[in-house]
């Protein structure tokens, strides 16, 4: 007696939506990548560092060493970045120092925003403790802002919990009155997620051209992203992950493009009306894939992930018979 392997019917049914949704994601991104002018749009791309002044140990000078090399290399690539303050690491690192690494980051042009106070989830605490950890993020770094005629103006949740009730939304509202900048970025990181739970508001995105892949193409590759490590899905999160690494390699050789324009011409005009603007925005603003990328902000930590019923596991397995 032999033995063969080969799907269940509920394994080819899930190897078939896959593949189909899969081939739209492709159908799409081929269309993007031969029409990108019909696509083309105008695009901001933020490039932020987390929980300064530092993430690590935070014992004697390494902390300031890092941050230096971090600004060195900003500076050398002609890197926007703003970097958002947890005001206790600030305190732990011991005061003088991380407001002078603060003080650094400051003076060389880069800006800086409230990752509150100890970077808790904000969906564990109460109304109160949410505005007090607002409040007491701004202790060094918005006096430091200040004093070099700046204002902050950004604001980052830990984890991306805006809070579980509507009461601690609204409390976070009322925190960041008079903050137009970041109440903006909170307004904006809501929407994100209505967005997810809302097919209307996704298919009208989609008409504005935010979003490319059809609510249900996307679903599926989160879906894809969350369960990959079931049998069925591996082979397509691959497929996910590579059509991402091409978007992105892409995308590093069209900026790197830009810095030789910028270093060879400046902002001259080059040939056919190109120069270092030109590139630089072709670099931000034909990403086909750029759907994908976004996948990661759903993502939940494995320990949280809901378990799959026992049906759909066994569907998405192998059987020997």
């Amino acid at each position: 007696m032999g033995i063969s392997i080969h799907p269940s019917p509920a394994l080819r049914r899930a190897l078939q939506f896959s593949i189909l949704r899969i081939a739209q994601i492709v159908r799409l991104a081929a269309s993007v990548a031969l029409a990108a002018g019909a696509f083309a749009q105008g695009r901001t791309v933020a490039i932020t560092v987390d929980d300064l002044p530092y993430a690590g140990d935070l014992a004697g000078a390494l902390p300031a060493k890092v941050n230096a090399k971090l600004l060195a290399a900003f500076r050398r690539h002609h890197v926007p970045v703003t970097g958002f303050v947890i005001q206790k690491r600030v305190e732990e690192i011991g005061s003088v120092q991380g407001a002078a690494i603060l003080k650094n980051w400051i003076e060389q042009g880069f800006d800086l925003g409230n990752h509150t106070y100890s970077h808790p989830d904000i969906n564990d605490l109460s109304v109160e403790q949410i505005e007090e950890e607002i409040v007491r993020g701004e202790a060094t770094f918005a006096p430091l802002m200040k004093e070099a005629g700046k204002k902050p103006e950004f604001f980052r949740f830990p984890y991306n919990h805006t809070g579980d009730t509507k009461a601690k939304h609204d409390a976070t509202r009322s925190s960041l009155e008079g903050k137009p900048d970041q109440l903006a970025a909170f307004e904006h990181g809501i929407r994100k997620f209505d967005a997810l739970f809302d097919k209307a508001i996704w298919n009208r995105e989609m008409q504005q051209g935010s979003r490319r892949l059809s609510y249900e193409a996307f679903m599926a590759a989160l879906f894809i992203n969350l369960y990959r490590d079931e049998p069925i899905l591996h082979i397509p999160y691959l497929i996910l992950t590579a059509l991402v690494d091409i978007d992105e390699t892409l995308t590093m050789w069209r900026q790197r493009h830009a810095l030789m324009a910028h270093r060879m011409l400046g902002r001259l005009t080059g040939t056919a009306g190109s120069g270092y603007d030109y590139l630089d925005e072709t670099a931000k603003t034909y990403t086909p894939f750029r759907d994908l990328f976004d996948v990661a902000t759903y993502l939940l930590p494995r320990p949280l992930l809901p378990r799959l019923p026992e049906a759909l596991v066994s569907g998405l397995d192998f059987r020997n018979e």
